[in-house]
């Protein structure tokens, strides 16, 4: 019986980096301006979403996340659940910052924050899914009569 084996390919990176890190900006700059029409912000998270550094700091962040991915897919023998962890490990370590604004600005409220904390979930489904998926090949396993054969 034959099986499908999924790899992915450090090869294929080269394009598919590209590709997760503009469809996070992208997503993130839908994300933003859904948010200052939807729900009613302090001003100072309306300056924050309406500002580009929500753009540039996922570009700068997601290109290290294709770094980070290629080093698993380099290094690391089950590089897609391995990568997922840390992503999601670095999901979590990314609010930090909101949640500190959060304690510390006192015209902050939890609909501001909430709000800019849902831009980096956004930023992350799009990375992950992007590299995890794209990234990968599908190809036939050798069937299980030849593995037998090819070891006797």
């Amino acid at each position: 019986m034959r099986r499908i084996q999924r790899k992915a390919s450090l090869i294929r990176l080269v394009w598919v980096g590209p590709v997760a890190i503009t469809g996070a900006v992208l997503a993130v700059l839908i994300a933003q301006q859904g948010i200052v029409n939807a729900t009613s912000l302090p001003p100072f998270a309306v300056a924050v979403m309406n500002s580009h550094e929500p753009m540039f700091l996922t570009a700068i962040l997601v290109s290290g996340a294709v770094l980070v991915f290629a080093a698993c897919l380099a290094w690391v023998a089950e590089p897609i659940q391995i990568y997922r962890r840390i992503a999601f490990g670095a999901l979590l370590i990314s609010f930090v910052p909101n949640l500190a604004v959060r304690l510390f600005v006192p015209s902050a409220d939890w609909r501001a924050t909430l709000a800019l904390m849902s831009l980096h979930v956004v930023a992350w489904a799009v990375t992950v899914a992007v590299l995890t998926n794209v990234s990968v090949c599908y190809a036939l396993a050798p069937r299980d009569d030849d593995e037998e054969a090819a070891s006797r």
